[in-house]
């Protein structure tokens, strides 16, 4: 970015949250002379002779007392800004090599701020002098603390403890902190970022690498650094506001009528086949939602923040600091950002929630094969052709088979128009595809094994008893399938060679009594076609019958809905006339 743009995004971000004036308080702003004399005690008396503009080396200098008696009366002579010149150059010659960097990016931090006025620089001592008089001002102030104070006689880590007492000072005052550092490196910043969280409250602050602001970076972390308080701010209201309309939405909800209760949530489940307290939670949610809306637009300061952040947002300082660690992170095995977690979690409902809840199959479930967790399938169904109504049965015509698509990582080049995109799929927060072009077909009731296991394993073992508090329905679903399960493996158990050759779908031989079993077993747990996705194995001496498959994730179902519209589209793609000037490829 260049100079002249950096400098007009550091001065839209000021003026988006009207930052009076901006404070560095660095140890280089130090024009103590004890500092000096500190920075020179290791010095050769040719770099003392150096810092002190002599052209040739007086050796008597090596002796620290003269140094100092040559030094006092130049140093009673000079000015603030010749004094912290001189400590920067002792600093340098001192073989300090972040020094000349350091002190790069603090002059380039002064040419950033849109004037004089807004920009000041102190010291660590001159700050502990000023801090109470700048907080109680009524001036929105932005503080950038170092974080390395040694240079003026402190701790490596000082600016830690100076940002945290200005936390605990300015609680409700319009101050603004971050800690600008040399002591880290931009690739390292959000890793000590995160340790800092056991001295100053992460949501008030951010680090930033002086780095930064020699390599033009600098607009998008300051955008970040006023963001941070705003945002707190602005969720804390909402979630002060929520927890008042929370009792209110309760308290709306128990005056309802039980009949009229009954109706909406136990009569309308009954019908979607979902399960109750959703339903309720549904009911709650709507009736809170609207009360806190009202509540939330009523707030003046509500309005005033958002205004803010927006205006912080409009301003193009860069990528957002949050790209840029997403970036970096999908690179690595780490679980990826909290953006791409909660986006996760806004596209993927728990699985563990809907396995130990023995919830009914969807449309968008997705399935693991047992054999190969690696591959992973995503059924697609219309959800009325998966509803098991009262009497365990789904509807009058009930399905007997469920379309499957393989899960695949998304390619780099272009995907294919069938292919239907799942961001963020695993924890790594990688895409993934479905391809729609690849359905095979499974066996609907031998999915349906997984609802009655808890960790959504498709086994069904007949010595195992039925799931208890089961949506209504789905117990004369357990009922059935177990009679069906049972006959198969009462079937396969006196007939061990039919088995093999229906689960391995050859054609069975000639004898008629193994072609009987095979034909059996064969119709109960075989897709149409030759390759089903899961290997269903039955285990007579174990009385299991396993389908080979696990249910690992659901999409939510605004992405569940996309899914089954683009299976449509799909099926439903038009053939146009074949192309006369095609040729065989040679």
């Amino acid at each position: 970015m260049s100079s002249v743009a950096e400098l007009d995004h550091v001065r839209e971000l000021l003026e988006c949250v009207a930052i009076d004036r901006v404070i560095s308080v660095d140890d280089r702003h130090s024009p103590d002379l004890a500092v000096v004399l500190n920075t020179a005690r290791e010095l050769s008396s040719a770099k003392r002779s150096e810092l002190l503009g002599l052209s040739e080396d007086d050796e008597a200098l090596a002796e620290h007392d003269v140094f100092e008696q040559r030094l006092e009366p130049l140093w009673d002579q000079y000015g603030a800004a010749e004094r912290t010149a001189l400590v920067q150059r002792a600093q340098e010659i001192a073989g300090d090599s972040l020094v000349a960097d350091d002190t790069e990016a603090l002059s380039r931090l002064g040419q950033l701020m849109s004037s004089p006025e807004v920009f000041e620089e102190l010291s660590k001592a001159d700050w502990r002098a000023r801090r109470d008089e700048i907080v109680e001002s009524g001036e929105s102030v932005l503080v950038l603390f170092d974080r390395d104070f040694r240079g003026e006689g402190g701790q490596e880590r000082d600016g830690e403890t100076l940002l945290a007492e200005l936390q605990k000072t300015s609680r409700d005052k319009p101050i603004w902190t971050g800690l600008l550092t040399h002591t880290v490196t931009p690739e390292a910043e959000h890793e000590e970022y995160l340790k800092l969280g056991d001295t100053v409250d992460l949501h008030q602050t951010v680090m930033i690498s002086k780095a930064r602001v020699a390599a033009g970076e600098f607009a998008a972390h300051l955008r970040l650094t006023l963001l941070t308080p705003l945002l707190q701010r602005l969720l804390t209201i909402v979630s002060e506001k929520t927890a008042v309309t929370h009792k209110e939405a309760m308290a709306e909800t128990r005056a309802i009528l039980p009949v009229e209760l009954e109706s909406m949530v136990f009569g309308a489940s009954r019908v979607e086949g979902v399960w109750e307290p959703d339903t309720l939670l549904l009911l709650v949610g709507l009736i809170q939602r609207d009360r806190a809306r009202a509540k939330i637009w009523e707030d003046d300061e509500v309005h005033r923040l958002t205004d803010q952040i927006r205006c912080l947002g409009r301003v193009d300082a860069g990528p957002p600091v949050a790209d840029e660690q997403a970036e970096a992170e999908s690179e690595a095995s780490e679980p990826g950002t909290a953006p791409r977690f909660y986006q996760r979690r806004q596209i993927y409902e728990d699985a563990v929630a809907v396995n130990k809840l023995h919830l009914p199959i969807e449309n968008g479930d997705v399935f693991e094969d047992v054999a190969r967790s690696s591959k992973r399938w995503i059924a697609i169904a219309q959800p009325c052709d998966l509803v098991v109504r009262s009497n365990g049965l789904r509807g009058g015509y009930p399905s007997t088979h469920v379309a499957v698509a393989p899960i695949e990582r998304e390619p780099r080049s272009a995907p294919p128009p069938s292919d239907f995109r799942l961001p963020y799929f695993d924890d790594q927060g990688r895409h993934y595809v479905a391809k729609l072009g690849q359905v095979r077909y499974q066996r609907l009731w031998l999915l349906d094994l997984a609802v009655f296991n808890s960790v959504g394993r498709a086994l069904l073992c007949l010595n195992d008893d039925a799931p208890t508090h089961m949506l209504e329905g789905w117990a004369a679903r357990h009922a059935q399938v177990r009679g069906l399960a049972e006959t198969l493996i009462n079937l396969c158990e006196t007939n061990t060679a039919g088995l093999e050759h229906a689960l391995g779908l050859e054609t069975p031989p000639d004898a008629s009594e193994l072609r009987t079993t095979a034909s059996a077993v064969r119709d109960a747990i075989a897709a149409d076609h030759s390759q089903p996705p899961f290997t269903t194995t039955i285990r007579p001496e174990a009385a299991e019958l396993d389908a080979g498959c696990q249910r690992v994730k659901r999409l939510s179902t605004e992405y569940a809905q996309a899914l089954l519209a683009r299976w449509g589209g799909h099926l439903s793609r038009p053939v146009l006339p074949y192309d006369l000037t095609r040729r065989p490829d040679v």
